[in-house]
């Protein structure tokens, strides 16, 4: 039994399963006393109610989260009285439908809390219409209210667990922050020892950093949410823990060396593979610190990860005085091993968070006022407003194959183009192929599940069930939560009217009609290509590369991490560098010319250098040359002056990637030797501290990326161009 109990606390700690029993408790609260008192039909409209409100939920403090639910409220019972008066003029509920889709989408882009809100908007406008259509009443009012009410319940049950647990979904992001640490450290253990494809690892890391990003991202947005001048002693611990995320994150991307080079280099496979065991205890001490934070657990750092140190240091140290390898070998990874152990430090303080001392000031984003985001969302660029016209477009036209096709429950098509529909192509292709795969794996569970449990009492319980089942797995797999709430409709529908299997075939029939739309809609209808922001992305990623070495050479070491400016900059440069992973994931599965594969090509290429030259900052950032340089004599001026040469040269061949000038280099691509990536290392180097050969080898490797990239990118210009050509034909 003990060594269950702690995976048992895992899972129940886990947010997409307490989110799902909040939603199990509201729907039981429901539908147990809608049937003991015979009320059927009012239990369903509750139920849906529920659900369209458990999508809008967001975390924040107990009373913004009674502010989000009055909009939440005055939204859903405005958009289902509009549609529903509506319904007997089909002309005028076209109209109202229109109405609909843009008042959700303006409210959903006034706050980040409003994100879901237009969506579940728009869903609850469509059960209310399939609702209306089944269930007739006298009065239009009747079933927008009891959808409200289900609303409410649900409200009242969420705003109840944030009493009971306030900090929970804190606790959850930064675990999934550290975890992603965890998987990124992990990953890049795989350099040691001698790897013969080293771009396919640079390729994994970029798009783990894409991962890592999102969860920094999404914990910063919290945080920025809870943090008030009267924050308790909980928020503060947390709100230390992620800056100790953020330093651990810059510190994981660290590298001061070409990995082919110096295992070309270094042939001491012992070496190399001690450095892969440091980085697999690193990784596990993030994985251990994920769990304690999860599971609000005291962490407990080992002494393992101390111990390798330690033993690297004196086997650098000895095979040096055996002339084993050079001095620049030597050099490289004992900076490389002091960022390890400074890694390993950080994750010691994590024991006391409490007397973490330097507790980072978040960086909120001014919000752009009203009539600002309003002016922005209607805009043609603007991938909110492309993607609010073609729902425009979708609704109406499943609204007229309702009117003309006999086909039952045909707003399904509608909920189903809601619900594939997204404003990428990759991403409504995702979907497409995930709804149609859990319709039907839904459809045939549930034909032997109506017939092993015809009870009405067993249905009721396995609604419930499979509706917490589809809030469990909607952000994570959702053909398993469109398997579960299609399970759920049939079983409703039983209870209802006893026609589970009479809704099959329509089921199926309305499902593929509404995913065909959806795919073909994001395909013909204001088409937003990634393939066509390529150049942009690029250009932005320089620009967020150049302002931060710009800053790094600027602000010294010591109380850089407290400087709100140079952690934005740090920010801007990790997403742009995930903007432009994510890019070239998207870009693969996008139907282009013959050209295809030369663009991925290109932009697999320039993934994996962005990725390098982030890499190779994140190393320049913890060397401080100008503190270094009291400790020097004069004769040093000769050394600080070569390093600002190559400072003014790093800058010069950022700024001519930022203007999108094709950058023309003599020097071709190749296998870079110690004496390409550390110029001067043999000439001069006795008037060079340790440092300034350690910040001169990073400045001269960040030139021979920038030298590759410059060369991708116009190569990606004259491949766009002819992309763009076709395209016009």
């Amino acid at each position: 039994m003990t060594p269950l109990l702690p995976n048992a606390k895992r899972v129940l700690t886990d947010s997409h399963v307490f989110y799902a029993l909040k939603v199990f408790i509201a729907l039981a609260g429901a539908q147990i006393p809608a049937y003991v008192m015979g009320l059927n039909n009012l239990s369903v409209t509750l139920v849906l109610g529920i659900i369209a409100c458990a999508i809008v939920e967001t975390d924040d403090r107990f009373w913004r989260r009674c502010q989000t639910l009055l909009v939440t409220l005055i939204t859903f019972v405005s958009v289902s009285l509009l549609v529903s008066s509506a319904m007997p003029y089909p002309i005028l509920l076209a109209v109202a439908l229109v109405a609909v889709v843009v008042f959700c989408f303006v409210v959903s882009s006034l706050d980040s809390r409003y994100g879901m809100l237009g969506f579940s908007g728009i869903l609850l406008t469509v059960y209310t219409l399939m609702i209306s259509s089944n269930i007739h009443t006298v009065n239009f009012w009747q079933e927008p209210l009891l959808l409200t009410a289900g609303a409410v319940w649900y409200g009242l049950v969420s705003l109840v667990g944030s009493l009971l647990f306030p900090y929970k979904s804190l606790h959850e992001q930064l675990s999934q922050t550290f975890f992603a640490l965890s998987r990124y450290l992990e990953a890049k253990s795989v350099f040691f020892p001698e790897q013969k494809d080293y771009t396919q690892i640079r390729h994994r890391l970029a798009l783990l950093s894409v991962q890592l990003v999102q969860a920094c991202h999404t914990g910063k947005e919290l945080l920025n949410r809870r943090i008030t001048k009267t924050s308790p002693d909980e928020v503060r611990q947390l709100t230390a823990l992620y800056g100790l995320a953020m330093k651990l994150h810059e510190r994981s991307a660290y590298s001061n060396f070409p990995h082919s080079v110096m295992n070309k280099q270094l042939q001491q496979t012992t070496l190399l593979e001690g450095f892969q065991e440091c980085l697999v205890k690193l990784s596990y001490s993030c994985e251990q610190l994920a769990v304690a934070v999860l599971t609000r657990r005291p962490y407990h750092h080992g002494n393992d990860v101390s111990w390798v140190i330690h033993a690297l240091h004196d086997q650098l140290d000895l095979h040096l005085s055996r002339q084993l390898i050079s001095s620049l070998t030597y050099d490289s990874l004992i900076h490389y091993l002091q960022n390890l152990s400074i890694m390993n430090k950080q994750l010691l303080l994590a024991e006391s968070p409490a007397k973490i001392a330097d507790i980072p000031e978040l960086v909120r984003t001014k919000p752009l006022g009203i009539r600002r985001t309003i002016k922005n969302l209607f805009h043609l660029s603007s991938p909110v407003f492309r993607h609010m016209i073609r729902l425009i477009l979708l609704v109406e036209v499943s609204y007229g194959l309702k009117l003309v096709l006999p086909v039952g429950q045909g707003y399904w098509i509608m909920l189903t183009c809601l619900f594939v529909l997204q404003p990428s192509y990759s991403g409504t292709r995702r979907r497409f192929s995930q709804r149609l795969l859990g319709t039907c794996l839904g459809v045939l569970l549930g034909i032997p599940c109506l017939y092993l449990f015809p009870s009405v009492h067993a249905q009721l319980a396995l609604s419930a069930f499979f509706s917490a089942l589809f809030f469990a797995q909607f952000k994570t797999n959702y053909s398993i939560a469109v398997t579960g709430i299609t399970l759920a409709v049939m079983c409703l529908f039983n209870i209802q009217s006893g026609s589970g299997y009479d809704i099959i075939i329509p089921r199926l029939i309305n499902t593929t009609i509404g995913c065909s739309l959806a795919f073909i809609t994001v395909m013909v209808i204001l088409p937003d290509w990634r393939y066509k922001h390529l150049q942009g992305l690029v250009k932005k990623a320089m620009a967020a590369n150049g302002d931060y070495f710009n800053y790094l050479l600027t602000i010294p070491v010591l109380g850089r991490q407290q400087n709100p400016e140079y952690r934005l900059k740090r920010k801007n440069m990790y997403s742009a560098d995930a903007a432009l992973a994510q890019a070239w994931q998207d870009v693969q599965v996008e139907p282009m010319s013959r050209y295809k594969k030369q663009l991925t090509d290109i932009c697999f290429s320039l993934v994996v250098k962005n990725h390098g030259l982030v890499s190779f900052l994140s190393a320049l950032a913890t060397i401080d040359i100008e503190h270094n340089r009291a400790d020097q004599d004069v004769s040093s001026d000769d050394a600080f002056s070569l390093i600002r040469i190559r400072k003014t040269a790093v800058q010069q061949q950022m700024e001519r990637l930022t203007l999108e000038k094709a950058f023309t280099s003599k020097q071709t691509p190749c296998e870079m030797s110690s004496e390409d990536y550390c110029p001067g290392y043999h000439t001069g180097t006795s008037l060079m501290s340790a440092v300034q050969q350690q910040f001169l080898q990073q400045l001269r490797s960040i030139e021979y990326i920038l030298n590759q990239y410059g060369i991708l990118v116009q190569e990606l210009q004259q491949m766009s161009q002819v992309v763009s050509a076709l395209s016009k034909k």
